[in-house]
């Protein structure tokens, strides 16, 4: 049988990357997209995720939420990371069609509704989709059979300042409202301790285009931004390199064994200094912090077999 999962993104070329490998994983059943803002502004992120849909031949709901934090803060957003439209500038043809009427939040309550117990919610963007619907409803954590996220960073530094990864920092209320929910299952955590561990080269890309022309040859193409930016600005690479954070996510559903986690309890920094902060308190640890204890356990995914993730998304682009 099929998992069921929903994936609330902002695409994003990383985030393409991650749908793309779902729609072509066969173990996995993809019955929706909910968007947020985050890497750009959630119309566009709505507008990309349809397209995304058209070019792999999905008609799936695409369910637009969030376009702005919890706090109502402005958020920011990465062209300067993914391009002006989101998906590294590449000329793009209009979605064939809208979005579905409901709200990213009321679609994953339906679903969860529908199909309690059966769904696995992959957040690749911020989460404030994921608390809006927590609080839309309240039992919400126990009808979801798994959450997947891609965010944070437990032992490494921050992407977007010493100690913030972006996903976090663009929503860190709705970031501690998830991690304080109680789910049937710990949440599973993807963050930068792992996704920086692992990084993709132009060989690599043009793999995924001579194996599937149409969805591999797209995220060629959009990576050439992608690239540059990690190469240039970020990394000073002599290579041409990038990585694909949010497919984390998407491949820990199907294949958790390449990956070694930890357990523990998480909180989310508010204040000025540490806006975004995921402090992680390892569960096993003998000096244990009583503001942390509270926190429900969560699985964080600490490292990574490289190889192997590499070939399961060459293996997975195969042609349709």
């Amino acid at each position: 049988m099929r998992e069921k999962i929903i994936i609330d993104t902002d695409p994003g070329i990383d985030d393409a990357m991650a749908i793309f490998l779902a729609f072509q994983l066969q173990q996995l059943d993809v019955i929706g997209l909910t968007t947020v803002f985050g890497n750009v502004p959630v119309d566009m992120s709505t507008r990309n995720a349809l397209i995304l849909t058209d070019l792999a031949q999905q008609t799936i709901p695409v369910c637009q939420g969030a376009a702005k934090p919890l706090s109502g803060k402005q958020p920011t957003f990465a062209h300067f990371v993914h391009g002006d439209n989101g998906l590294g500038d590449v000329s793009l043809a209009e979605p064939s069609r809208r979005a579905d009427p409901r709200s990213a939040a009321e679609f994953i309550c339906e679903m969860a509704h529908k199909y309690p117990g059966e769904i696995t919610l992959v957040p690749i963007g911020p989460l404030t989709n994921v608390a809006e619907a927590i609080k839309m409803d309240p039992t919400l954590p126990k009808r979801l059979k798994k959450v997947v996220i891609m965010g944070g960073a437990a032992r490494v530094r921050g992407n977007v300042s010493p100690v913030a990864e972006a996903n976090i920092w663009n929503d860190p209320h709705a970031a501690a409202d998830t991690f304080a929910a109680e789910y049937a299952n710990p949440l599973v955590m993807m963050g930068l301790d792992v996704t920086y561990e692992v990084s993709f080269n132009a060989a690599f890309g043009a793999q995924l285009a001579q194996q599937n022309p149409i969805l591999g040859g797209f995220i060629q193409q959009v990576a050439q931004f992608y690239s540059k930016f990690y190469s240039e600005v970020f990394q000073y690479n002599s290579e041409s390199i990038c990585y694909f954070h949010d497919a984390m996510a998407i491949a820990q559903i199907t294949h958790p064994h390449l990956f070694q986690y930890q357990a523990g309890h998480m909180r989310v920094a508010t204040d000025e200094l540490c806006y975004g902060q995921t402090a992680f308190e390892q569960h096993d640890n003998p000096n244990k912090h009583a503001l942390w204890q509270h926190q429900p356990l969560i699985e964080v995914a600490m490292e990574v077999d490289g190889k192997a993730l590499r070939n399961l998304f060459l293996n997975t682009f195969q042609p349709t």
